[in-house]
């Protein structure tokens, strides 16, 4: 039941993740990578903590590349795919609630682009009443044009 939730429940891209996660986790690998991981975990979450001692909400791009949008389904994998996802790994490691919401599509392709919230912990009430306020502002800016 296990692998065929696994092969049939996941998509390739997961499936290569779990494997890498797997991996990494299998006890060669344990005081070189985990620790240090968890070490990196530490940092990212102190840096978090100083900000939201200045702003509430933080917003950011979804992905580095100014003009990523969403993948095409069933794309071909291409290894650089795996940094498009790079900016909404850090707030999930410190484990703070984050959501990403799309701002507009792209001309040439017709696929959506998206930026991320992020919220402080147990602040998921401002970190969605935020998304929908600049959704509504969009909406309207969208509407007078």
């Amino acid at each position: 039941m296990i692998s065929l939730s696994r092969g049939e429940g996941f998509g390739a891209e997961v499936q290569r993740r779990i494997l890498m996660g797997t991996h990494v986790l299998s006890s060669g690998y344990y005081e070189d990578i985990y620790l240090q991981a968890q070490k990196v975990r530490r940092l990212i979450c102190e840096a978090y903590k100083k900000l939201f001692g200045l702003f509430d909400i933080l917003i950011s791009p979804v992905s580095p590349d100014n003009h990523a949008t969403a993948l095409k389904k069933n794309d071909e994998h291409d290894p650089l795919q795996y940094f498009q996802d790079f900016y909404t790994v850090p707030p999930s490691l410190a484990g703070l609630p984050c959501l990403s919401m799309p701002m507009g599509k792209d001309e040439e392709t017709g696929l959506p682009f998206a930026l991320q919230l992020i919220g402080n912990h147990f602040q998921e009430d401002q970190l969605v009443n935020t998304a929908n306020s600049l959704e509504q502002h969009f909406k309207t800016k969208k509407g007078e044009q």
